[in-house]
């Protein structure tokens, strides 16, 4: 009778340490581990009405990173048609990271559309699913730089230097045959230099109009130059004109020629 009692005790003992083991592997709170969700969403629309980068709404076109504590971690980078519904991590901060086009501070090929989330802190504790998620927004504006076509007729040469403080030292320039629009990098109503360069056909002078627009992410603007000679005394000018037109209502500004 003891043997068969302590086979019995051993019997319940082994099958306390199996079930214990279950539990560990399976729960990831006993390994200080928590599952987190992934959530990413976009808002690529630019304030115009005459702009279209639908393109930018396609979620497949997005490459995802989840970060831990600032870092960007090698075996959690997947484009958004792979990304895990949850994944399982052990204690640290995240944030989560979805992005599109050209990271560059001016750019003629794509703009840039990021989103990052708040992070989140996870300390191994938590019961159920915690969430992570971002909303992806364009960080540029757009500018396009038009000439007149009777420029060349007073002007032998001809551009924009643009500034923005994400090119720092750097300059853009839109020289006088260019037409692709140009994605400027820009933080929320940021003053950005524009100089206007001018060389004059008839004797090769040159001179500068330096200017300043107010420009934020997912703003589109259409700076239009034309010479202007005033009749009265034959001076040569230029005339500026700003094409702002927002999803709300259509701004047209016209600043007097100031270069004679």
């Amino acid at each position: 009778m003891f043997r068969m009692k302590m086979l019995f005790l051993s019997s319940l003992l082994l099958a306390g340490l199996f079930i214990t083991s279950c539990s560990s592997s399976e729960d990831p709170q006993s390994s200080g581990e928590s599952l987190v969700s992934l959530k990413v969403q976009t808002d690529a629309g630019f304030q115009s009405r005459i702009v279209d980068e639908s393109g930018y709404s396609d979620l497949n076109n997005y490459t995802v990173q989840l970060l831990k504590d600032g870092e960007v971690q090698a075996d959690w980078v997947w484009k958004y048609t792979d990304i895990p519904s949850s994944i399982k991590v052990s204690a640290g901060n995240y944030q989560l990271k979805a992005f599109c086009g050209e990271d560059s501070p001016a750019s003629t090929k794509s703009m840039y559309v990021e989103g990052v989330s708040e992070t989140l802190n996870v300390t191994g504790a938590e019961e159920g699913i915690q969430t992570l998620s971002v909303v992806c927004k364009p960080v540029c504006a757009k500018l396009i730089v038009t000439f007149a076509e009777d420029m060349g007729t007073y002007f032998s040469d001809y551009s924009v230097t643009i500034k923005t403080q994400a090119l720092g030292e750097e300059t853009f320039v839109w020289g006088k045959n260019d037409t692709d629009p140009v994605y400027l990098k820009v933080n929320d109503k940021e003053s950005v230099s524009m100089k206007i360069n001018l060389v004059k056909l008839a004797d090769g002078t040159s001179s500068e109009i330096d200017k300043v627009y107010e420009l934020s992410p997912k703003q589109a603007m259409t700076l239009k130059l034309a010479p202007v000679v005033t009749q009265d005394e034959g001076q040569l000018g230029i005339t500026i004109n700003i094409d702002e037109t927002t999803n709300d209502h259509e701004m047209d500004i016209t600043v007097p020629g100031e270069w004679k």
